[in-house]
């Protein structure tokens, strides 16, 4: 998507930097963290309006390229089956290269078609919109019911903690040193879509100053490098090619314990549910293909419906 595509979007203003506190006052640190979970509500957005606390129906979906027609069309099927999803949590490369007609008439403020539940995304390759976000550390609304989350972050859907990280790995951006940006500045050949070590940092810490509450949901837009296998009681690498997997996801994999992981970005459908050794948690690793119209073969599904409950263990249910 490029400027003209980015014309017309909710885009808050910038806020305004502020003195960093060294720690909440004393008469606040007796109140069982309401002052962390400010700061991050400041920080994240949450999304209101959706019933808390009950079991929540999310599809979630692979690389979307635009295809909102098509996705449409699952979520009237699954309305018509009597099965409505609730929201739906896309990963892996949503956006595509040049906008579509048929994804423009889904976005703006008054769309001429209105998607039958709200879509959150992450995007694996969207300079624009990544370079937007970590101006302005907020969400973008494409449309009524379409939502960028942004760069990276912690968010509440319907009760369910979401941490959530846009762009790709590559070694170098990520340890670079220079700067204090969570992406590589936009060059226009796909750099400003490469995080750094600082993305993980902010996730983490914003996940960390969640009170008495685990994560319920990583969404990425690639897998981890490495799973831990319950036969070799050791970590293994991913069936995957290198370029569609990331150490940085399984780092925050391990070291988050959601108990769902939605992923995508290599065209391989996998669904796993596993216990994860000596890190000691339980995750439902859903790995989505590219959306595509005709085969239904397993190895190529690129959605699934599930039910998840806010901090209790979950069930998946295939449509």
């Amino acid at each position: 998507l490029g400027p003209r595509q980015l014309r017309g979007l909710r885009w808050p203003r910038p806020r305004k930097r502020l003195r960093r506190r060294r720690g909440p006052p004393p008469h606040r640190r007796l109140r069982g963290g309401r002052h962390q979970r400010r700061n991050l509500c400041r920080r994240s957005p949450t999304f209101q309006g959706l019933q808390r606390g009950c079991d929540a129906q999310v599809l979630v979906c692979g690389d979307l390229h635009g295809r909102l027609p098509l996705l449409q069309e699952v979520l009237q099927g699954l309305r018509e089956k009597g099965t409505p999803a609730d929201f739906v949590l896309a990963a892996g490369c949503f956006l595509p290269t040049h906008v579509r007609r048929q994804m423009a008439d889904f976005m703006g403020p008054s769309p001429v078609q209105t998607l039958s539940a709200p879509v959150f995304f992450v995007d694996s390759s969207s300079e624009e919109f990544i370079s937007r976000a970590v101006e302005t550390s907020s969400s973008c609304q494409l449309g009524r019911r379409l939502t960028f989350l942004g760069g990276c972050g912690v968010t509440e859907i319907q009760g369910l903690r979401v941490a959530f990280l846009s762009g790709t790995y590559e070694e170098a951006d990520f340890r670079s040193i220079w700067g204090v940006k969570t992406f590589k500045e936009k060059d226009g050949n796909g750099q400003g879509a490469h995080y750094t070590k600082l993305a993980l940092n902010q996730i983490k810490r914003q996940a960390s100053e969640i009170a008495g509450r685990k994560i319920d949901v990583l969404l990425t837009s690639e897998w981890p490098d490495t799973f831990w296998s319950t036969a070799f009681k050791k970590e293994a690498a991913n069936p995957v090619d290198r370029r569609f997997s990331s150490p940085a996801v399984r780092q925050l994999f391990f070291e988050l314990k959601p108990r769902y992981h939605v992923h995508a970005g290599a065209n391989v459908c996998r669904f796993r549910k596993a216990d994860q050794g000596p890190h000691d948690f339980v995750c439902n690793s859903a790995a989505l293909a590219e959306a595509h119209v005709g085969s239904d073969a397993e190895d190529k599904r690129w959605y699934q419906l599930i039910t998840m409950r806010p901090g209790d263990s979950g069930r998946a249910e295939a449509q």
